[in-house]
């Protein structure tokens, strides 16, 4: 009986518990600023629906007053409106969340007068120009009058261009009411009227007082050119003074420390630039020309005395002087001896002495000619890393850049470490950009913050392609490098062409389990006709392999391969039956590989060294109807020359020999064999003319590409010097005079924007006559050939 009322007892407590939370829930969901209801006011063309998609509030939430700014700022952005308001008002017992609007006027037409020389579509352009305006200036959108008036300032720049150095554009703004759906809605036409002015161009560039430089050599250093031949004499007054900057850059670079123009140095040029302008530049309107006339003292060459460094303590002064280009004896060049100081702050950024202060003074022998360097050092502190952040990876999990970080919080800022993790992330293939800034948290503490800006990493693709190795191809694609955020790779693959039909599947995980080990799983079937490559025979494969690799260090990772396939070979042509054998045959193979790799940018690389090892061997244990042993060394390496050239240079060479076990065929399979000729070997050759017919168990390739950087991981263009050859054997070559087939031509590399694809066009000439086509041969493919 007691147990019955102490459970009762037990009961009546828990419901009043409850009761009494109901109670305390049911006043926390009834606060005096829930909202019961929205209404939108002053909205005219603008829908409710667009403004409730833009803001956070919906019935039965808190209203706030962050939530409050951050809806107002929203809603701003859009463009539409000119003021905006937000308040809760308590009408009839209940909380009305108002939303008053008053919307911008919508564009109505666009009309513009006294435009001949440039066509309208080109002037539209610019109106409708997003990326430079943040908005566009078209018939149907809000006006905002502010970026009205930068669009003009781009149309009067256009007209520059074109040698229209007075052109002005001027607007009107008339207000119209339309009728739609019954209602009258106010919008504003836009009159633009252009007054072109008279086409000026340079007709006469001349210097006066300089007698080391000739006219020729100044006017070389300038950007502003003299109308002629492909040469239209536009003139800006920007570019002029960036000229007059660069005349002194050459001065400079010779010694000639002191040259002036106008009696002023480079710095002072900026500051005097309208004075600099109205002396040097000279417009004659009734003859429609501008000639220019720069003044210059060209001052005394001074030769480096010596070079003296004090306040050193991490650095000895010799281990300062010894990195740098400038020596006693030399020409004063003031930019290398720029570029030498940045070399010493960087050398102490390694050291994590960030705030170190290198002051340079100079004592100049006015008759002797040279001048004494004195450079005073400040190490200060050690700064350390308090925290790493990552900005603007909406997309990327954190941890996918973490674990590419080479710096971590509490080290000593280490300017080195710090560039390679900004390569590395940038190596990921995610991010068009990736920005380092810093942000002092403390006296000798900083934290380094990681921009991102993250690219397109998903695609799903149907179209058609081409190239001399695929001939033309229609696809089907479905590829994310960056999937789940977590820098996971998955892609499916079907292509239907004339020489090749295939499909396949390829996964890879490069942090198996967030530990640096990788995880790649391909499967494949691939059909390629007898044209494909001029291989000479149909030839059906499907197989799959499995591969496994080890992030040993920054620069070195291994990698362990299973795979196996299937090959079948059909209607052999004549000149290949002696070599190739109708029917199937299987490959089972294993190979390990290593690679070294130093380089800046794996898609557009500068600098670095790139190197490789593979030992492939196939059949014996492993099952297969070849027994085979297949090496390949791969070296790479990259070197900037000067402005934005690179020199690259590539060395290839393949080794094959088969060996003798109780089953299957002592020989290298046909698809493992070595070819040489063509769009990826020798240009200026036909595919796999080079070397035997059915491919060699030895290759050589070296290539040779001289890079000009025109847009910076968009647009290259480069010259290139290839040379190589297969053989049956390594024993048949004769070593005293190995014979290399080589070739020379020029190619154009065009990366598509938002992407790491790379379209590559080549013109190979061969310099082999027996083996040489006539005209050369045009080879396009995608991708770096390396």
């Amino acid at each position: 009986m007691f147990n019955m009322r102490k459970t009762a007892v037990l009961i009546i407590l828990m419901l009043s518990a409850l009761a009494v939370n109901a109670a305390a829930i049911d006043a926390l969901s009834t606060p005096e600023d829930m909202i019961d209801s929205i209404e939108i006011t002053g909205n005219n063309t603008v829908t409710s629906k667009e403004i409730l998609d833009q803001i956070s509030y919906g019935i039965g939430m808190t209203f706030s007053a962050y939530k409050t700014r951050e809806d107002i700022k929203n809603l701003y952005k859009s463009g539409k409106f000119d003021d905006i308001k937000m308040s809760l008002v308590k009408r009839d017992g209940k909380n009305i969340l108002v939303v008053e609007v008053k919307e911008k006027l919508q564009i109505g037409k666009i009309i513009i007068k006294g435009s001949k020389e440039i066509g309208e579509g080109d002037i539209k352009s610019k109106l409708e120009d997003e990326e430079k305006l943040g908005a566009k200036i078209k018939e149907g959108e809000y006006l905002d009058e502010y970026k009205l008036k930068r669009a003009l300032l781009n149309i009067e720049q256009l007209y520059r261009e074109r040698n229209y150095y007075y052109a002005n554009a001027a607007y009107a703004l008339d207000e119209v009411e339309e009728e739609k759906d019954g209602k009258k809605i106010k919008k504003v036409n836009i009159e633009l009227n252009i007054d072109e002015g008279e086409k000026l161009k340079v007709t006469a560039i001349k210097a006066t007082g300089n007698k080391v430089f000739s006219n020729d050599k100044i006017k070389g250093a300038m950007k502003t050119k003299e109308e002629g031949w492909f040469v239209s004499g536009t003139y800006n007054d920007d570019v002029f003074i960036d000229d007059l900057k660069a005349i002194l850059n050459s001065y400079y670079q010779e010694g000639y420390v002191k040259a002036r123009i106008n009696g002023l140095s480079q710095g002072e040029l900026e500051i005097n630039r309208k004075d600099v302008i109205a002396k040097d530049v000279k417009i004659d309107r009734e003859k429609k020309i501008i000639t220019i006339e720069i003044p210059v003292d060209e001052g005394m060459k001074y030769t480096v005395k010596s070079i003296d460094v004090d306040g050193t303590a991490i650095f000895t002064a010799a281990d300062l002087t010894g990195k740098m280009v400038l020596k006693p004896g030399k020409t004063f060049d003031r930019l290398q001896f720029d570029r030498d100081l940045s070399m010493v702050r960087q050398m102490y950024a390694e050291k994590g002495h960030i705030f170190s202060q290198i002051k340079d003074t100079y004592v100049y022998d006015e008759d002797k000619g040279d001048v004494a360097v004195k450079v005073s050092v400040t190490e200060g502190p050690v700064a350390y890393v308090s925290g790493i952040k990552v900005r603007g990876n909406y997309v990327t999990k954190d941890k996918v850049i973490f674990r590419e970080l080479l710096v971590k919080e509490g080290e000593p800022f280490d300017s080195t470490k710090i560039r390679k993790s900004q390569e590395a992330v940038y190596n990921l293939g995610f991010f068009d950009n990736v920005v380092i800034d810093t942000e002092q948290s403390d006296i000798d503490k900083l934290n380094i913050v990681f921009e991102v800006e993250e690219r397109k990493t998903g695609n799903v693709g149907l179209g058609a392609g081409y190239s001399t190795v695929e001939g033309l191809v229609g696809y089907v694609q479905l590829s994310q490098s960056n999937l789940f955020g977590e820098g996971k790779v998955f892609s499916a693959d079907v292509q239907y062409g004339n020489q090749k039909k295939s499909w396949q599947l390829s996964y890879k995980d490069p942090w198996l389990l967030d530990a640096p080990i990788s995880l790649g799983v391909d499967l494949w079937n691939i059909f390629r006709n007898t044209d494909y490559n001029n291989q000479g025979y149909d030839l059906d494969t499907y197989g799959f392999n499995v591969s496994f690799g080890h992030r040993i260090t920054e620069e070195n990772k291994a990698y362990f391969t299973y795979r196996y396939q299937e090959d079948k070979y059909s209607n052999i042509q004549a000149e290949y039956v002696d070599v190739i054998s109708e029917g199937k045959s299987q490959i089972s193979s294993i190979s390990p590989m290593w690679v070294y790799d130093t380089r800046d940018d794996i898609f557009d690389t500068s600098k670095g060294l790139y190197a490789s090892g593979i030992i492939q061997l196939g059949g014996g244990w492993l099952g297969g109807d070849y027994n085979y042993i297949k090496e390949v060394a791969d070296v790479r390496y990259y070197v900037p020359s000067f402005w934005k050239f690179v020199l690259a240079m590539r060395l290839k060479v393949g080794n094959g020999t088969g060996y003798n076990y109780s089953y299957g065929s002592a020989s290298i399979p046909t698809t493992e064999k070595f070819y040489c000729g063509g769009t990826d070997t020798v240009r200026g050759y036909e595919e796999r003319g080079l070397g035997p017919i059915g491919g060699g168990d030895f290759t050589v390739v070296a290539n040779v590409e001289y890079k000009l950087k025109l847009v910076e991981r968009v647009l290259t263009l480069a010259a290139f010097f290839d040379s190589g050859n297969s053989w049956n054997n390594i024993n048949e070559i004769n070593w005293s005079e190995p014979y290399l087939y080589s070739a020379v031509g020029v190619g154009l590399r065009l990366t598509i924007p938002g992407t790491v694809m790379v379209l590559r066009l080549d013109y190979g000439y061969g310099l082999n006559p027996e083996e040489r086509l006539d005209g050369g041969k045009i080879h396009f493919n995608i991708g770096n050939l390396f």
